[in-house]
């Protein structure tokens, strides 16, 4: 495959291997750290992208430092930045997959189960990036990666950032850009330019994106977590608790490969339509932000030195095991669901009044008057006591019932690469804040989360732990309710990488 370079870059720190694509000006390769051997995915601009933008490289640096320390399980990691004479690019995770745009049809929606799985992921890694600090400015369905368990992860954030349509770009454009992307996969259509929002076939669906596509961005959700929390709460009401089983992804990955052959296989670095090369890239690239896009190789050979980039997180040793996009010590593990994913309030229960005795005239005798009477009496009082037990079940302090339960799902992997998903549930009843935690047995945890609940009858909280290379034993992930009560529960695994 050719490369407007004519053959590969040589690097400082990398061995470049055969290129993957040339796609709007950018050349993706497979590569490998000198340092390690451990395997990456390069991605170097075109020379000519990078000489049109004299502050790219300076922009390229700022946002790849950023996204390498976001740490979500839906993010393509980012290792490193490269920045030399003739070379601008970023060094990221290789990950096999297929990218969401190879998975969808002009008109032809996702089934819904799988459309909510992509944007609940896309909106996992929009608020870790957020909380960072970090702007993706190109959230599409060519910056997602589909991975062949069916695990969607979002990447081009350095990149996406330093490009010219990025720069000026905040996180009320990603939360936009995911709403669109979110009407084209669930109804196979982006939004009128009137405003009109289809009606995808989960109720409440369209009332979350029609208040997220609102033409007043007061109107819309002012956070990724907000939006994230809303959507679980249609999907697990429209498609039931175990929703995501339902999703067809790792299907139509299959298919995609099928389609491609074995020697298309790609690491993950999201890469869009084929654009032309040149000064005229960077409007191309801008238009296809959601590329994992990078750095301008000339060619200029330089001896090795110490190790990448002060400040970015390295690719992981051979045989280390560590969290998919976690960042340098120490690591805060993030979870795969927002701290919003409960159960919805049930509908409430009303009292039934029984019906009034019809007059019968005047003839009817003084003793059916008395029963009719004493009958209205004890009908009132009888509805009085339903309604006020009907009210007190649904009121009064949060609590948390005692049949919490942490269970686990080996979602995808080879015995050198497994990625386990936790889902822990339970039982609430009253109003308050929830507040829970992850724990792992290597000392990791996720930060407390908090949850306001209004009557939920329950919760249901995710997340999960990804394990690279030689790894054999027992690892321990703990859920762990502190407020209003304290409720504790392990699940072990085992990991096996002889």
């Amino acid at each position: 495959m050719s490369s407007p370079y004519g053959g590969p870059p040589p690097l400082r720190d990398y061995e470049v291997l055969q290129p993957i694509s040339t796609r709007a000006g950018v050349t993706m390769y497979a590569g490998r750290q000198r340092f390690t051997g451990q395997s990456v995915a390069l991605l170097l601009l075109d020379p000519a992208l990078a000489a049109s933008d004299h502050l790219l490289g300076a922009r390229l640096v700022a946002a790849a430092r950023r996204a390498s320390q976001v740490n979500d399980p839906a993010v393509v990691a980012t290792y490193d930045v490269i920045e030399e004479p003739g070379a601008l690019g970023v060094v990221t995770e290789p990950v096999d997959g297929a990218w969401l745009d190879e998975l969808i049809r002009p008109g032809s929606p996702l089934p819904p189960a799988a459309a909510l799985v992509v944007i609940d992921a896309v909106l996992s890694a929009l608020e870790a990036a957020h909380r960072g600090g970090l702007v993706h400015g190109g959230v599409a369905a060519g910056a997602v990666l589909v991975t062949p368990g069916g695990q969607p992860r979002l990447g081009g954030f350095a990149t996406s950032a330093a490009l010219p349509g990025g720069v000026d770009a905040d996180t009320a454009n990603d939360l936009l850009a995911t709403a669109t992307l979110a009407h084209l996969l669930l109804t196979g259509a982006p939004p009128s330019p009137e405003g009109n929002i289809a009606a995808p076939t989960v109720a409440g669906v369209g009332d979350v994106l029609a208040r997220a596509l609102a033409a007043d961005p007061q109107a819309r959700y002012q956070s990724a977590a907000d939006f994230r929390a809303a959507l679980l709460g249609v999907a697990f009401t429209g498609l039931g608790p175990a929703w995501r089983l339902s999703s067809d992804l790792a299907d139509r990955v299959a298919a995609a490969a099928a389609r491609r052959g074995p020697a298309a296989a790609q690491p993950a670095t999201p890469s869009r339509a084929a654009s032309p090369v040149g000064p005229a890239a960077a409007a191309a690239v801008a238009a296809a932000l959601g590329a994992e896009r990078s750095g301008a190789p000339g060619a200029e050979d330089k001896p090795p030195v110490s190790g990448p980039v002060p400040g970015f997180r390295t690719p992981p040793p051979p045989g280390s095991a560590v969290l998919a996009g976690a960042a340098a010590p120490p690591l805060a593990m993030a979870p795969s669901d927002p701290p919003s994913s409960y159960l919805p309030p049930p509908p409430p229960r009303l009292p039934v009044h029984p019906a009034a005795p019809e007059p019968s005239g005047r003839r009817r005798s003084t003793i059916v008057l008395m029963v009719a009477g004493a009958v209205l009496v004890l009908g009132g009082i009888a509805t009085a006591v339903v309604f006020l037990l009907t009210r007190n079940s649904t009121s009064g302090p949060l609590t948390v019932g005692t049949d919490v339960k942490l269970e686990v799902n080996k979602v995808s992997g080879s015995n050198c690469d497994n990625t386990f998903n936790f889902v822990a549930t339970g039982s609430l009843s009253g109003s308050g804040t929830l507040t829970y935690h992850f724990e792992r047995s290597d000392q990791q945890r996720t930060d407390d989360m908090k949850v306001q609940i209004d009557n939920n009858p329950g919760f249901e909280f995710r997340t999960a732990w990804r394990f690279i290379g030689q790894r054999t034993g027992k690892q321990t992930m703990t859920f762990v309710v502190t407020s209003p009560t304290t409720r504790q529960v392990n699940k072990d695994i085992d990991v096996t990488c002889p």
